[in-house]
C-alpha cells in the first residue's frame, strides 16, 4: 500500500520574521500573539497614534515569505492642525498656510489671519472696505467682525464717487461723509457780521 504525502506552502514564523507581531510604528493587531502566519494568510497590525496604513494594507504571507502591512506619519494638508494624533480643519480666521504638520507629535496651531489695510472682518474673513471708508491693517479674522471708519472731508473738500475732492473755487464746510452719497460744495460763504451784496 502506497501512502502519498501533500506538500504544503511553507508558513511565515515569528521566530523568522520577529516584526509579524512587533510591527514598526504599530501594536500587532490582529497579529498579536501569533507564532506562524500560514502561506496565503493575512493579519493586519494597529497603526499607532498619528500613523495610518498606506501601500501594503496587510501583513502576509506567500509560500514563507513575509510582506509587511506599512504604516506611515499623517502629515497635516494646508489649513489643517494636529489635535489628539488626528488632523483637523483649522478654526475660522486662522490658517496653516504652509500644512506639513507631524500627527505623530504633539498637538498643533494655527496662525491668526491679520487682515491688511483697508480689509474689516466679516464672518471670519478679510473683507475690502466699503467706498468711502478705510481702516487700519491687523484686524484679527479669529475674532469678531469689525468695522471700517467713515472717511470725513476736510474744508473745503466735498464728495464725488466716495473720495474727497477739493471745491473748485468754493468752500465747503469739513466733515462731508465720503461713505454716501456725492455731495456740493456751499459756495462763497460770508464771515460773522458780513452780509452778500
Amino acid at each position: 500500500e502506497v501512502t502519498l504525502s501533500t506538500c504544503a506552502a511553507n508558513a511565515c514564523t515569528a521566530e523568522t520574521y520577529p516584526k509579524l507581531t512587533n510591527p514598526d510604528n504599530a501594536a500587532a493587531g490582529t497579529c498579536a500573539g501569533l507564532t506562524e502566519l500560514a502561506s496565503g494568510s493575512s493579519c493586519v497590525p494597529e497603526c499607532d497614534a498619528g500613523y495610518s496604513l498606506s501601500g501594503q494594507l496587510t501583513t502576509s504571507c506567500a509560500a514563507g515569505t513575509l510582506t509587511l502591512a506599512t504604516c506611515v506619519k499623517i502629515v497635516c494638508l494646508a489649513g489643517e492642525r494636529v489635535k489628539d494624533n488626528a488632523c483637523i480643519s483649522c478654526p475660522p480666521g486662522t490658517t496653516n498656510a504652509d500644512g506639513g504638520d507631524d500627527a505623530s507629535g504633539g498637538d498643533t496651531e494655527c496662525d491668526d489671519t491679520l487682515c491688511g489695510a483697508n480689509e474689516h472682518v466679516s464672518g471670519h474673513a478679510c473683507d475690502a472696505c466699503p467706498a468711502g471708508t478705510t481702516n487700519a491693517a491687523g484686524d484679527n479674522a479669529s475674532g469678531d467682525d469689525t468695522a471700517c471708519d467713515k472717511t470725513l472731508c476736510a474744508a473745503d473738500e466735498h464728495v464725488v464717487s466716495n473720495a474727497c475732492v477739493a471745491c473748485d473755487g468754493n468752500s465747503n464746510l469739513a466733515g462731508d461723509d465720503a461713505s454716501g452719497g456725492d455731495t456740493v460744495c456751499d459756495g462763497d460763504l460770508c464771515a460773522s457780521n458780513q452780509r452778500v451784496e
